[in-house]
């Protein structure tokens, strides 16, 4: 926030006049008192609260679209007030509105309540500022080299409304990353992100914009990832490899296998001769029923569509339960408690095997879950929604999506080819990997 930002594209902006005695909700205007750095101090708060808030990054990256969602208007004589609360409508007012923090701090004062980082430790809901005259909230990275920020922030002219842009290497190189005191890291897991070509060759990577890492040669119809373990479907066999540079193990031969699923320490695949499990790469296969079309795990929970018939059974040697009966099923999902499945008119879940289902709304092809999270793909859209009543937000439209992933707060997916992937809901989609040539994509939690 610098006292140069009120003078724009040659008009001088009465902004002392406008302040002097004007009353917003919250708080009381003070008069303009430029600090010695050009910063305008603590130019008014709009609203104080008792302290500042924890804060997880996902949060942070919510509330900050609340004020890209209502086109916030730039200015650093206004408040806004929705359900975070009421802070100044310039910059700093806009990271302290995202950090939920007591006040509106300034570009000058926030380092009361943060600390400065390495460029190379930026994760998304921390900030880049230079102080007295600019900051924004860091969302990710643009290019691989991490040169090129996206950014969300409150810049002028005045009027401009709140957006997501990128910046340029030139324009970054300015600013110095810092890190709320008070964000909680939910976890220290990092994603694994697996795509299969065209050809059936499978790549993988740790980092997002990090280097593929050639995975498997040649004729893999599926891919499916569990924390460390990824599994393969290739000539109707079923291999799986722990970690980026393990050996790749078979699993199941003969090449029947029709379909296969990872989760933790156990394996399944579905053959001709019937569906089998295992906990643990070296035990031995238990047969859990007749031969079928999907199988699924979460946790000690199976899953297995056969006959367009949904049935679970809680660990290997469990009752089956009929999930879902008719013939219609598509597809189906299980994450924790909370089952879900797709059909050509509709699309249903709920939470516990024995409770009912409640309609979530029509047809799809594949049906995804994330802990809170329901993503479904349905005329070649990526739709998603958090919990059983919450609204969908169309993700990816166009018609053109093959194939959607969750976990751990990213969405991925193939869409006309290529791999894109964003973490948050309301981030922008990076693309992972082009070349029109991409088929299927995986992501998973590792640690």
């Amino acid at each position: 926030m610098h006292l140069k930002s009120i003078l724009r594209r040659g008009v001088v902006i009465a902004a002392a006049a406008a302040l002097s005695g004007a009353l917003f909700t919250g708080g009381a205007a003070a008069s303009i008192s430029p600090s010695a750095d050009g910063d305008m101090g603590a130019l008014f708060n709009c609203a104080t609260y008792p302290s500042d808030q924890q804060v997880t990054r996902s949060q942070v990256l919510a509330r900050a679209q609340t004020w890209i969602d209502a086109r916030v208007p730039y200015s650093q004589a206004a408040c806004h007030d929705n359900q975070q609360g009421s802070y100044r409508t310039d910059c700093s007012g806009y990271v302290s509105m995202a950090w939920g923090l007591r006040r509106s701090f300034t570009t000058s004062d926030i380092h009361l309540v943060s600390h400065t980082i390495a460029r190379s430790d930026l994760r998304p809901g921390d900030a880049l500022n230079n102080a007295g005259s600019h900051m924004a909230l860091f969302v990710g990275w643009a290019d691989a080299a991490r040169t090129k920020p996206i950014v969300r922030e409150q810049a002028g002219p005045p009027g401009d409304p709140t957006a997501e842009r990128v910046w340029s290497s030139a324009t970054a190189a300015g600013y110095t990353p810092i890190r709320y005191n008070n964000v909680v890291e939910t976890n220290n897991a990092h994603p694994r992100f697996v795509f299969v070509n065209a050809a059936g060759d499978v790549f993988a990577k740790d980092d997002p914009y990090g280097a593929w890492v050639g995975f498997f040669s040649g004729g893999v119809t599926k891919v499916v990832a569990s924390g460390d373990w990824t599994g393969v479907l290739a000539g109707g066999n079923f291999y799986a490899k722990q970690g980026l540079y393990g050996s790749w193990l078979t699993l199941a031969g003969g090449g029947d296998v029709r379909d296969i699923a990872v989760s933790g320490n156990r394996f399944a695949f579905v053959s001709g001769a019937g569906l089998f499990a295992k906990d643990g790469v070296y035990s031995s296969w238990v047969e859990q029923g007749s031969a079928g079309s999907r199988v699924v795990l979460d946790g000690d929970w199976i899953g297995f569509l056969g006959g367009g018939v949904f049935y679970a059974k809680k660990g290997l040697y469990g009752a089956w339960l009929t999930m879902s009966g008719g013939g219609g099923v598509t597809d189906i999902a299980i994450e924790g408690d909370r089952f879900a499945y797709a059909t050509n008119g509709g699309v249903y879940a709920k939470d516990g095997a024995y409770s009912s289902w409640v309609t979530l709304g029509g047809g799809g092809t594949k049906v995804v879950l994330d802990g809170d999270w329901i993503g479904v793909l349905s005329g070649g859209n990526f739709h998603a929604k958090q919990g059983l009543y919450g609204s969908w937000l169309a993700l990816a439209g166009g018609g053109g999506v093959t194939d959607i992933t969750m976990s751990g707060g990213w969405f991925g997916m193939a869409a006309g080819g290529n791999f894109l992937a964003k973490q948050g809901e309301y981030s922008s989609w990076t693309t992972f990997a082009g070349g029109g040539q991409v088929i299927a994509t995986a992501i998973t939690s590792v640690g």
